[in-house]
């Protein structure tokens, strides 16, 4: 549990079914999905490639273009929603893991379109993968903020549709085609939370969207793509780190806001964290636990995953949609960084 509380008080969010929390929350609810034909990107088979692409976005744009594309236009939707003349927070940033088709130069190329773009903009990169922004919403609530530093940034970016990267999805079967029954549809988006202690909240009369308890990370040594064994205890390690504090089941969460993509791996990590730590979720009569899984409806996000799963869960306690007042943000990087963020509706 935080010591303090720290407030999500604004939000930026762009994703393939909505350009804002609320937009992309009414479509989720609505059942929609973006998934279509990429328009010149083929897999291994010849087939167009099936994804979730962002329809303002040319498809001609790659790359870190693309991705610094994104990542500029939420954090300018986040920003603008602060007081004229509101210092620049720092931003805590996540990337996507090094992989074909984003190498350690399209990183240092974002980031130096980033202090162009927004000059003084102090970022670092805090987490990288699926669980990367949620590892950078932990830093920022246990190490970043506090009575020197009351406001920050916390950003993922996510595009999957370089060449290269498909490629490489297709030859580890991970993108979902006519052969490949276990993978998953790439997607693309990002997402920008501007975080709070309570005091400089009320200073600056900012409203609260959604309150962070607690937040939690871990290793998992049974990486996907291996032979070992996962049994989830990562995951399992960032859920209990997440709920210190907390007393339990009493004060379990409500619903979960789950990155699972469709593949097997992933699938069985998170039936496994469910089966070893049933106290950690509430458990309606004669139901499982509540889950959300929006990547039917946005595609794999990546290491936009963590915000966005917080930016749709404020937006469906502003709306009234949510299940319950308390709920969970959990996702898992391929290369083992595990993350769980608790997370409570705001009471006023």
């Amino acid at each position: 549990m935080t010591q303090t509380p720290v407030h999500i008080v604004a939000i930026g969010l762009r994703s393939p079914i909505g350009l804002s929390p609320d937009a992309a929350a009414a479509a989720y609810r609505a059942g929609f999905s973006r998934l279509s034909d990429h328009p010149f990107m083929v897999d291994g088979l010849g087939e167009p490639v099936r994804g979730c692409l962002d329809p303002h976005l040319d498809a001609r744009i790659v790359g870190h273009e693309r991705l610094s594309a994104l990542l500029d236009f939420v954090l300018r939707y986040a920003l603008i929603q602060l007081a004229p003349g509101h210092p620049l927070p720092p931003l805590l940033l996540a990337l996507p893991e090094h992989r074909p088709g984003f190498a350690q130069a399209d990183e240092d190329a974002i980031q130096t379109r980033l202090s162009s773009s927004l000059p003084g903009l102090r970022c670092g990169v805090f987490g990288r993968g699926h669980a990367g922004s949620l590892e950078a919403i932990r830093v920022a609530c246990q190490e970043q903020l506090g009575p020197s530093c009351g406001v920050c940034l916390v950003a993922g970016v996510e595009s999957y549709f370089e060449a290269d990267t498909i490629e490489w999805l297709a030859d580890n079967r991970q993108l979902l085609d006519e052969e490949t029954r276990g993978g998953f549809f790439p997607g693309e988006g990002a997402g920008c939370l501007v975080l709070a202690t309570e005091a400089a909240r009320r200073r600056a009369q900012l409203p609260s969207l959604g309150v962070i308890r607690g937040a939690g990370s871990a290793l998992e040594s049974a990486l996907i793509r291996t032979d070992a064994i996962n049994r989830a205890s990562g995951l399992i390690t960032a859920i209990d780190h997440a709920y210190h504090g907390f007393r339990l089941p009493s004060d379990a969460v409500d619903c979960v806001y789950s990155d699972v993509n469709g593949e097997a791996y992933r699938q069985d990590e998170w039936g496994l964290a469910q089966l070893r730590r049933p106290i950690s979720f509430k458990y309606p009569v004669g139901r499982p636990a509540h889950c959300e899984f929006p990547v039917k409806a946005w595609g794999d996000q990546g290491a936009a995953a963590g915000v966005l799963l917080a930016a749709l869960a404020c937006a469906d306690w502003r709306h009234g949609w949510a299940f319950g007042r308390r709920a969970m943000l959990v996702a898992s990087s391929e290369g083992g960084l595990r993350s769980a963020v608790i997370i409570d509706q705001p009471t006023t």
